[in-house]
């Protein structure tokens, strides 16, 4: 389990922090064959994680591929063939560029596919944990107050409300899209008092905007924190 700890004053811990980087391709046929991804990838120094190609297959079958195929270090590639998804997913945002990039490249130079062409999307999902000094479910829940709406839910349930979980998105915008966030920032479950539980999704077209948040995924994260926190 990796932890990446940020300055000291704020006294924060972020881990479990899991990050996966995904194209969403779209095509009438596959642009290339997933079985032959998997032999090509064995020759790059990945371990195969996919169940075996059965022998014998006939010029043309293919196989569909749905799940993890392939590892190499911390790096673990996956696919679903039927949705045209292609990802790499570490715990550290470098890898999981590095990795997904290595992928593409490897497509490329040995397939002689470019899946990028066929791009629906870029996205990224992450998760991680953040043990902090403050309590979350008092520092979210005094969101609440600086709400006026919450005076009238509460007198209408007849007991005090707060908001338990804050989720940020696009101002106006509805999921079903290229261009979209989601990020849910809110208590662990099993830490209520000691930390943030963090769920990321960063949707675009543009895979050089999604790469960047990557890389800045840990600062952004803990600006959000210092917002909320008041610091």
């Amino acid at each position: 389990m990796s932890e990446t700890r940020i300055e000291p004053k704020k006294q924060r811990n972020f881990k479990n922090l899991n990050l996966r980087f995904s194209i969403r391709m779209s095509y009438v046929l596959p642009p290339f064959d997933t079985a032959e991804l998997i032999d090509v990838l064995a020759k790059a120094g990945y371990i195969r994680m996919a169940p075996p190609t059965p022998p014998g297959r006939s010029q043309g079958v293919r196989f569909s591929f749905t799940g993890l195929i392939a590892r190499k270090g911390e790096v673990i590639i996956d696919v679903n063939d039927e949705r045209g998804v292609l990802g790499a997913a570490s715990s550290s945002p470098a890898l999981t560029i590095d990795g997904f990039n290595e992928v593409l490249q490897l497509i490329k130079n040995n397939l002689k596919a470019d899946p990028e062409s066929t791009a629906s999307f870029f996205e990224l999902i992450g998760h991680l944990e953040v043990e902090t000094q403050v309590n979350p479910l008092e520092k979210i829940g005094q969101i609440s107050e600086k709400v006026k709406l919450f005076e009238e839910f509460s007198k209408t349930i007849g007991e005090d409300v707060s908001i338990y979980s804050l989720r940020l998105t696009p101002k106006g915008q509805i999921p079903d899209q290229t261009e979209w966030f989601d990020i849910t920032v809110e208590p662990s479950l099993m830490h209520t008092k000691s930390a943030y539980s963090i769920s990321v999704v960063y949707r675009s077209k543009d895979k050089t905007k999604v790469q960047k948040f990557i890389q800045e995924f840990v600062p952004t994260i803990a600006s959000i924190l210092n917002a909320i926190e008041n610091d």
